[in-house]
């Protein structure tokens, strides 16, 4: 699919504050408006940012924009991949630092799969953070699991230290439920920061989760976002919750999205 790119805002430069960039009400997408701003100039950045990814997510069916048949794969901003069929879901992936590596003749694991840029998002999370993707398929009456958590690198590294259990091929049902209590401890100390596949974006060396809410429903394990009604831009904190910093939504708030 190509969409193309919806431009934000334009910067409207006032004579009290020459360089503070509003935007006018013309130029937000979807019929959204700012609803919150922390700081107007910093929201401007972010969501000019934002303006860059597609409007669509992962397992989308209908979406704003998409012209094309099938489903979306959305932005997945991912450079390991975890494990399938274990820690109570269909998968697990996440975006992690990585660490400069020694000299080896091993090349880096999945070098064809993950592109570098990828790991320039990582480079801008916070030390000590992980972002961690779950999926779940849906079905007729299960939505299915999109989540995308917050949670701390070391006990990542620790639970997956853990060997999984060898899949028995005889046995019945998922084998997903591996090693899930401990993967359950991690989640419990951690943050989930949407209930999708959310991307991430990058400013003055601080990554932002851009967490994206429809009008729509799932249906058979996809999604049709008829209408997006919300978008929450959230930076990633190390020891505390990651706050909304900025807003769009179809009305006005009074106080910041919690």
């Amino acid at each position: 699919m190509q969409t193309s790119s919806v431009i934000f805002c334009a910067s409207i430069f006032l004579a009290t504050a020459p360089d503070l960039a509003f935007c006018a009400p013309s130029q937000w997408p979807y019929d959204l408006r700012p609803s919150y701003q922390s700081s107007p100039r910093l929201c401007s950045k972010l969501f000019e940012k934002a303006s860059t990814l597609s409007p669509c997510r992962l397992d989308d069916q209908i979406c704003p924009g998409k012209t094309s048949n099938g489903t979306e794969s959305g932005p997945f901003h991912t450079n390991e991949y975890i494990a399938r069929g274990a820690y109570g879901y269909g998968e697990v992936h996440a975006l992690i630092k990585r660490h400069p590596q020694a000299d080896t003749d091993q090349p880096p694991r999945y070098e064809d799969l993950y592109p570098s840029e990828f790991d320039e998002i990582a480079s801008a999370l916070p030390n000590g953070i992980a972002i961690i993707y779950l999926l779940l398929p849906g079905g007729r009456n299960f939505d299915g699991v999109h989540e995308t958590w917050k949670v701390d690198h070391e006990a990542l590294a620790k639970v997956l230290e853990i060997p999984l259990p060898p899949v028995d091929p005889n046995a019945w049902g998922s084998p997903r439920g591996r090693n899930d209590s401990q993967f359950s401890d991690l989640l419990r100390v951690g943050e989930r920061l949407s209930t999708e596949i959310s991307p991430l974006i990058t400013h003055n060396g601080r990554a932002y989760v851009v967490e994206r809410e429809c009008s729509g429903r799932w249906g058979w394990g996809y999604y049709s976002c008829n209408r997006i009604i919300k978008i929450t831009i959230k930076r990633v904190e190390a020891h505390r919750r990651s706050p909304a910093v900025c807003q769009l939504s179809t009305q006005a708030r009074r106080h910041a999205p919690k």
